[in-house]
């Protein structure tokens, strides 16, 4: 919604600016590759000493238990432990993300717990809350986006409320 609603407001503040043909599709020629979004996968995880309390925890899992509060309590992973396991959206290439994890998280289905294996810093069980695949935009499918970014440069910061007033008639009365 705040996306639709910024995209909206760009295109009202800029409705009145020339952007024309080559000037957006050489922008895109140039800038293109800000329009592609390499696929991602958003991770937590639980790193534990050994296979004991890696069992008791998959048992826990297995019984209905909170990935999130499973890895408050067990985790010895000091960064993530007070954040549930959370590591965040690693896109696939990240250097920052171990390729054990990579190797394992790929069999995984969104919304599922993998079985613990072997990482630097112990026993690890990950969760994959969701896989977002690659997106590239097309020119014609980027078009609007960036007729709106040009225009609002063209404009400078000369943009005021003043511009949305009179589009909607809007008599606004304030004292100074």
């Amino acid at each position: 919604n705040d996306l639709l609603y910024r995209f909206r407001l760009e295109t009202l503040l800029t409705e009145n600016v020339d952007v024309s043909e080559e000037e957006m599709k050489a922008y895109y020629d140039e800038y293109h590759k800000q329009y592609d979004f390499e696929g991602s996968v958003q991770l937590s995880q639980i790193i534990v000493d050994n296979a004991e309390q890696a069992e008791k925890i998959m048992k826990e899992l297995k019984a209905g238990a909170s990935f999130d509060l499973l890895a408050s309590e067990y985790s010895i992973d000091e960064e993530t432990r007070a954040k549930g396991g959370y590591l965040g959206f690693f896109t696939e290439t990240n250097p920052l993300l171990p390729s054990s994890y990579v190797d394992v998280f790929s069999s995984m289905k969104a919304g599922s717990y993998s079985e613990p294996f072997e990482t630097h810093g112990g026993l690890a069980i990950l969760y994959l809350h969701r896989h977002l695949p690659s997106i590239s935009f097309t020119y014609e499918e980027a078009k609007p986006y960036i007729r709106n970014e040009l225009g609002l440069n063209k404009v400078n910061g000369h943009v005021t409320a003043e511009t949305l007033w009179d589009r909607l008639d809007v008599n606004w009365v304030y004292e100074e």
